[in-house]
């Protein structure tokens, strides 16, 4: 006889391939499965043989009769791993370093430009990351607030809400300006700071950040169990790349002049 294919399982979800039909010693005739074709693990039944079919039904409907397959395994929802971390919970895996302080004699009104940095720092968490790292503060450094992040929650959303959570937590009004010195991290904190309504202002003029950062070099990152000797300098100088003189700046030619000395006092 021919060989042949049985439709897929109802059950099992199960191709068959067929060799002969063979008849039994009570005279009905029946179809033996030599091998099968198994679909995806999650969509088909763990039996590979099957013995199906007598005369006047359809393949299909004596295969499904006949398999016991195994259900589908159930669905489980996935937790997100770039949850925004509560920032009012405790942590003691981060090993302590983190701030949160208002000046008792400060002027909150007068804050009305805060100084932040957002990167990375030499320390490496339990899972062997590098730590990321919220440091926040004003030029008078009334306002000191720092957070440590892992570093699958670095994103704009966790900024955001970082930012809010200084405002209510320590009673800050909302800033007008946020000055940043990191280029790496403009996109982030510009988007950030344009859901709330902040003006980001990159600038290197962030002398209370920078010494503060260095502080915290000495006091907390250096003394982290974690910490990792010979890492990159925390505050590396980013050099711009060089670029041409406008036309008009470029010095062709010299010449000696002489000029009146009123028209060097003159106001310009």
């Amino acid at each position: 006889m021919g060989s042949g294919v049985v439709p897929a399982c109802r059950c099992c979800t199960t191709v068959c391939s067929t060799s002969s039909v063979k008849k039994s010693s009570s005279g009905v005739s029946r179809l033996s499965v030599v091998r099968s074709i198994y679909l995806p693990w999650y969509t088909r039944a763990p039996l590979s043989l099957h013995s199906v079919g007598a005369p006047g039904t359809s393949s299909r409907d004596s295969a499904a009769s006949l398999c016991t397959g195994l259900s589908r395994p159930p669905r489980f929802n996935k937790v997100a791993a770039n949850a925004v971390p509560d920032l009012a919970e405790a942590r003691p895996d981060i090993g302590g370093g983190e701030e949160e302080s208002l000046a008792e004699d400060s002027d909150v009104d007068s804050i009305s430009e805060w100084e932040l940095d957002f990167c990375s720092r030499p320390i490496l968490d339990a899972r062997g990351k590098k730590l990321w790292e919220l440091v926040v503060c004003d030029s008078r450094r009334q306002l000191q607030f720092t957070r440590f992040f892992p570093n699958n929650v670095i994103n704009s959303v966790t900024l955001r809400d970082a930012l809010m959570y200084i405002m209510d937590t320590l009673g800050v009004p909302k800033p007008e300006k946020i000055r940043f010195f990191r280029s790496q991290m403009q996109t982030i904190i510009t988007k950030a700071c344009k859901e709330l309504d902040i003006q980001p202002v990159p600038s290197q003029r962030c002398v209370a950040l920078i010494k503060w950062l260095e502080e915290r070099f000495e006091t907390v990152y250096s003394q982290h169990p974690g910490y990792q000797e010979g890492a990159s300098p925390l505050l590396l100088q980013q050099q711009s790349l060089p670029l041409d003189l406008p036309d008009a700046l470029r010095g062709e030619e010299w010449a000696f002049v002489q000029l009146p000395f009123e028209g060097m006092l003159a106001p310009w």
